[in-house]
This record gives C-alpha cells, structure tokens and sequence, in this order.
C-alpha cells in the first residue's frame, strides 16, 4: 500500500533496516527462548525466592544483551547495511528507518522474562505479576 502513494524503491529502502530489526529480534528471541521451562519448574517446586531470582537474572541478562544490540546497530548498522546490499544502495537511509522499531521490538525482549514468567504462573502477562506473586 505504501508503494501506492511513493516509489517502490523508497519502500525497499525501508524494509532492509525493518527487515535486519527483525532478523536481530528472531535470533534474541531464540537465544533466550530456554526460559519457560526454567520458570515452571520453580513454580511446580512452589520456590518463589528461586523464581524471583530467576527472574531477575534474566531481566539483567535480557538488558545486556538488548542494550548491546542497540549499540551495535547504532555503531555498526550502516556498514552493516552498506555490505549486505552493496556500496551502489543508499544505506544511509535504510540506516535512520529503522530506529523506531528496534527500540519497540527491544523493549519487548527486554520483558519477555517477564511475560514468560506470567505464563507459566498462567496469568496475563502484566510485567511485575510473577515477582510479586
């Protein structure tokens, strides 16, 4: 729809940054996909000092890795852009569109350890419900 009112070459040069936010929040997200489990046996052990740690653990660990991603992406995401799509595309461009998103889709892996933990405590995923539990 959007090619509809612009060029569609503006559009490819939004969704390469798009498409690299997405591509760096699928592999965080399987990286830190384990945590489920982790949870649960706490919650079936009945252990909410073991959970809130857990929990804990992985909101830092989470924020690390997040807040490591952004400033990789900031440092390094116009070279980055330049070598996949080759020196002739305008990576400049495709560097500054995807600022928004990869703050959202960071954000939201920094709360997965949250949202997880909510789940496995079968609750709606309401951040500070399984520490506060």
């Amino acid at each position: 729809m959007v090619a509809a009112f612009t060029t569609p070459a503006l559009l490819t040069v939004y969704y390469v940054g798009v498409r690299l936010v997405e591509y760096a929040n699928e592999l965080l997200y399987k990286a830190f996909g384990f945590t489920l489990p982790l949870y649960t046996e706490a919650v079936a052990r009945e252990d909410d000092a073991e959970l809130a740690r857990k929990v804990r653990m992985f909101l830092r660990l989470n924020g690390i890795v997040a807040g490591g991603m952004l400033i990789g992406a900031y440092l390094f995401g116009n070279d980055l852009i330049r070598l996949w799509m080759g020196s002739d595309f305008n990576s400049g461009d495709a560097y500054l569109c995807p600022g928004r998103p990869a703050l959202g889709k960071i954000a939201g892996l920094y709360h997965s350890a949250l949202q997880q933990c909510a789940v496995c405590n079968s609750k709606t995923p309401v951040p500070g419900l399984c520490v506060c539990r």
